[in-house]
């Protein structure tokens, strides 16, 4: 049996990513639709984490006023397990994923 060489899957690859990086793919609609946003932080000093665990172990510390950029958001009801955390005086589930790990969305306000 012939395998197919690698340079025409590649260049394939290649191609469709293009296309999709150009938004001749990509529905315009949806693309005006989907921003990232701005988070300003709301506690004293909130710890980013590797991972939406608050046992999970701590990148860096923000301090109340930074404003973040957060693309995603962990939503912590959608997992089974249900573990709640408490942080910034209020209890949570969810977290924004911002550069280098994730904070806790009760320490944290939409601002765009």
């Amino acid at each position: 049996m012939r395998r197919t060489p690698f340079r025409p899957v590649a260049a394939t690859l290649l191609a469709t990513a293009a296309l999709i990086a150009t938004g001749s793919v990509a529905d315009p609609a949806a693309a005006a639709t989907y921003r990232c946003k701005s988070v300003r932080v709301t506690g004293q000093t909130v710890a980013v984490r590797y991972d939406p665990d608050p046992r999970a172990r701590i990148v860096r510390y923000v301090r109340r006023g930074d404003v973040l950029r957060s693309c995603f958001t962990h939503l912590g009801r959608a997992e089974s397990s249900g573990d709640y955390y408490r942080a910034c005086d209020k209890r949570g589930l969810d977290w924004y994923w911002v550069k280098g790990g994730t904070i806790p969305t009760t320490c944290a306000r939409k601002i765009s």
